[in-house]
């Protein structure tokens, strides 16, 4: 068996390499970047290094081309590892460095282990490919290029879909401003693919530098660039006042010539000033596109997304450090912050229903064509081509059902609540007589104990009841005699509900992610899904003013739980269950 090098700045992501290869009984030796990869190769020569691009200190092109420089480890076969939607820049930057495999994430087992015997030459021979019939009819060749373009683009808008909304609920969750900076850093080099990124702050009063995070520079690098005067070049046009500036090649820009001597190379730049009410005091830049020339107009719109969100969150946290000289003006400014904030909130919802909307037409396309395609050639096609085919439009129905979530995950962040007083007990009763008729075959034994009445919107709390319990029968549907509860608990002033099966359960190591948008904890194949549904229940029981979370055994069952603020009604209802008992 072979000894590989996985290098990748993330844990999780290493751990699941060097699981699947010691299956085959490889041996597996990590780093979490390239320059400690490099040091590691000194003292042991692995057979096969897989590698990720984007990694903070040295990433995956400048790791591979000291590797090739070395004549003693130029020939170690490298397969690059990196997210679906950097593929364009992968191949082309694969391409200049000599790599010949790619491995893109998230990538199964099977992927995984055929791509490292190729590198290793274990894999079999190569055969001819069949040539493709002749068609009878010019205009199916059309139908094919237009599915195979349209699917890629899909594809590569959705990846950089999650990646933002996945930014944008740890801004929002983020307090520290130390940590909202240095997540919006690396996250916007990861989301828009550059070889460099660095916010700098300015303090309003001295002028000098009072935060300066990087991403792919080494830290000497980053010391050093960090300690010079920023009032000269791009830096600082930007921090001077500039709003974006997105340049080719900065040799051709006479505003470059103050940058930093200490600076790594670059050549394509895309910078945006981090604004505020109070107006200019901090600026986010990219370096050198990866894979292109320069970077484009949709980088540019990502990066103005970025610094608003950044500016917005991290004026909340500057406020919390005048408290003592403000605190007679703090509230009032708080909560002229906090609603810049939900603006800009409802501004990146705004954008993520505006982009999931587009999306339909493109899907309705390829679905279209995928129908057209397999009726005018059901006769000429062979049988793996019709299979083909048809996975296409399956996944074109999948993210179409992706893409209808995510709009109404947007929809309900913009909703207009209409609170009134909701006999919870009677809502569940309806939602499990739904749930009956469609699963009337199978032997399910519903507790649906007593619940007290709640104020809030009957709709929404609705939806709520119809994710925990439809969950509940799905993920106990392995069982020959499902058992589902539902009853409630009194704590202080408000009030514990809870959704409780006999199924499948989950690992209560990956809990953090169940409420996540577009997070499973199972595959597809075992039970169907888009990840939406908890994350509407966390978002609305959120705008109810309450709490979710989750308790559950791996084959034990799970409970989830929810709470809403008591009312006087509920607190009577409580006191006389327990006189009843």
């Amino acid at each position: 068996m072979a000894t590989i090098l996985v290098v990748d700045d993330r844990k999780v992501n290493r751990d699941l390499i060097a699981m699947i290869l010691g299956y085959k009984g490889h041996e597996v030796l990590e780093a979490g970047d390239g320059a400690e990869a490099i040091a590691l190769i000194d003292t042991i020569r692995p057979d096969l290094v897989i590698s990720d691009i984007l990694m903070p200190t040295m990433d995956g092109y400048e790791f591979v081309r000291r590797l090739r420089s070395d004549i003693a480890t130029a020939s170690i076969p490298v397969i690059f590892s990196t997210a679906h939607f950097l593929d364009r820049e992968a191949k082309a930057l694969a391409e200049t460095c000599g790599v010949k495999q790619i491995i893109y994430k998230p990538a199964g087992p099977e992927t995984v282990l055929a791509e490292v015997d190729a590198a290793l030459g274990l894999g079999s021979e190569a055969f001819e490919l069949v040539e493709p019939q002749v068609f009878d009819r010019e205009h199916l060749r059309f139908l094919s290029d237009s599915l195979t373009v349209q699917s890629e683009d899909l594809r590569r808008v959705q990846q950089r879909l999650e990646a933002l909304i996945d930014l944008g609920q740890q801004l929002a969750a983020e307090r520290d401003p130390v940590h909202v900076l240095e997540s919006v850093c690396h996250s916007a080099r990861k989301i828009i693919g550059a070889k460099y990124a660095a916010i700098a702050l300015v303090d309003r009063e001295s002028k000098a530098l009072r935060h300066f995070f990087t991403s792919g520079m080494t830290a000497e690098a980053a010391a050093l660039v960090g300690a010079q005067p920023v009032g000269r070049g791009m830096l600082g046009f930007l921090l001077n006042g500039g709003v974006r500036v997105r340049v080719r090649d900065i040799a051709e820009h006479p505003s470059f010539e103050g940058f930093p001597e200490h600076h790594p190379r670059m050549v394509s730049f895309l910078g945006a000033a981090i604004r505020s009410s109070q107006g200019v005091y901090g600026a986010l830049y990219l370096t050198d596109k990866i894979g292109f020339d320069e970077f484009s107009q949709e980088d540019e719109k990502l990066i103005a997304t970025l610094v608003a969100q950044v500016g917005i969150a991290f004026e909340n946290a500057r406020l919390f450090e005048d408290i003592q000289s403000y605190s007679a003006e703090l509230e009032e400014r708080v909560d002229a912050r906090t609603a810049q904030l939900r603006s800009a909130n409802r501004e990146l919802e705004s954008f993520s229903y505006s982009v999931s909307h587009d999306l339909r037409a493109p899907l309705r396309h390829i679905h279209g064509f995928a129908d057209l395609l397999q009726r005018h050639t059901a006769s000429s096609l062979d049988e793996v081509s019709r299979r083909y085919v048809k996975t296409i439009g399956e996944a074109a129905k999948q993210m179409g059902r992706l893409v209808d979530d995510l709009l109404a995950f947007s929809r309900m962040g913009r909703t207009e609540m209409r609170t009134i007083a909701v006999n919870l007990g009677q809502l569940a009763k309806e939602v499990i007589q739904e749930l009956e008729e469609d699963t009337g075959r199978r032997n399910i034994v519903w507790e649906l104990k007593p619940l007290p009445d709640v104020q809030g919107d009957p709709s929404m709390l609705r939806l709520v009841l119809v994710n925990l319990l439809a969950n509940a029968v799905k993920y106990s549907g392995t069982r020959n005699e499902a058992r589902i509860e539902m009853g409630s608990n009194w704590l202080q002033d408000e009030t514990v509900f809870f959704v409780r099966d006999n199924g499948v359960g989950f690992d209560m190591r990956y809990v953090d992610k169940l409420f996540g948008v577009f997070q499973r904890l199972h595959r597809a194949d075992e039970f169907e899904g888009t990840g939406i549904g908890l994350a509407s229940v966390q978002r609305i029981i959120h705008r109810h003013g309450g709490r979710t979370w989750a308790e559950g055994v791996v084959d034990g069952g799970a409970t989830f739980y929810f709470t809403l603020p008591q009312t006087n009604e509920s607190r009577e209802d409580e006191v006389k269950g327990l006189c009843l008992k």
